[in-house]
């Protein structure tokens, strides 16, 4: 498969990573975390966005939407 010339929205990942990194770019700067932890940041990040409402899903949660069961949340407050 190969995409198309000058269409530079083919993959819709591309946009989802985007956000996650940009979330987690933001987390480390107001937190004056150290630049080592952006693994951790980016895993944070992406299991904030897996147990939390989206727009794009209609207002479900993706794990809600995966397993059929309501995650727990209570250890993210």
């Amino acid at each position: 498969w190969q995409s198309e010339a000058h269409h530079q929205y083919q993959n819709p990942y591309k946009q989802c990573y985007h956000d996650i990194k940009r979330t987690a770019n933001c987390l480390l700067d107001c937190t004056n975390s150290p630049p080592k932890l952006w693994l951790l940041c980016l895993q944070y990040v992406c299991h904030l966005l897996n147990h939390t409402a989206s727009s794009a899903l209609k207002n479900q949660v993706l794990l809600t939407m995966l397993t059929g069961s309501t995650s727990n949340i209570s250890m993210l407050l």
